[in-house]
């Protein structure tokens, strides 16, 4: 049961930092900040 809760954790953790990347990326194509290369970068181990 612990573990469970654990992994929860986890996995919540790191949805809240996918959010954030995506977040990043969103703010980054309205503002078109140079950054955009090295986030897109980022995510592109990812496909969505």
């Amino acid at each position: 049961m612990k573990e469970n809760i654990k992994t929860r954790m986890q996995r919540a953790k790191y949805n809240t930092f996918q959010l954030q990347i995506y977040l990043e990326w969103a703010y980054c194509i309205v503002k078109r900040t140079p950054k955009c290369g090295a986030i897109k970068m980022n995510t592109s181990g990812r496909e969505h």
